[in-house]
């Protein structure tokens, strides 16, 4: 395993995400991600906007028509909860008015901010098998697989056309808030 990182250092919170992950999500949104709000210098995921730790984008607005966030997973919650409210302020009169994001978390559905998420959510994708992220300033992903499962949590307006695009890559749900 020569020139391969670890999977999760006590000193990084910073794991780029897989083009297994960012190429459907890309595609999903008609080949643009508008905003990624927690992202390197370096953009990895060629987002037409982008905000780094040194932007703050829990503090900055999300006024993208589509968003992709891999947040830190040392600080899911307070990501989780921005993204909620950044949705649930986008969501004006009709469907027009509406952003989509997609976020790609754990799937641990014992904690907090795993329901109040998918409370708010219109689909959900439990990704199928481990994810293998990217280090860091680097472009090869890391020596093994992350230690827990992961899922692509979206709000938007499209959950039908999510859960069939997400299909092949892992169990796809709607969520009781498509409904309303």
């Amino acid at each position: 395993m020569k020139g391969k990182v670890p999977l999760f250092s006590t000193q990084k919170d910073d794991w780029v995400s897989p083009t297994a992950v960012v190429a459907p999500v890309r595609e999903f949104f008609g080949g643009v991600i508008g905003l990624d709000p927690c992202t390197s210098p370096d953009n990895p995921c060629a987002a037409q906007r982008f905000f780094t730790p040194a932007d703050d984008g829990l503090a900055l607005d999300w006024n993208a028509r589509s968003v992709y966030v891999n947040p830190p997973y040392s600080n899911n919650g307070k990501w989780c909860e921005r993204a909620v409210v950044q949705h649930l302020e986008c969501s004006g009169p009709g469907e027009a008015g509406r952003n989509e994001i997609i976020i790609l978390v754990p799937a641990r559905t014992d904690t907090r901010w795993w329901h109040r998420l998918v409370e708010s959510a219109d689909a959900v994708c439990f990704w199928r098998g481990r994810l293998r992220f990217v280090a860091p300033g680097s472009t090869e992903q890391t020596a093994s697989s992350a230690p827990f499962p992961s899922a692509l949590v979206y709000l938007g307006i499209r959950p039908v056309a999510f859960c069939k695009h997400f299909h092949l890559y892992g169990w796809t749900v709607p969520c009781q808030s498509a409904n309303h």
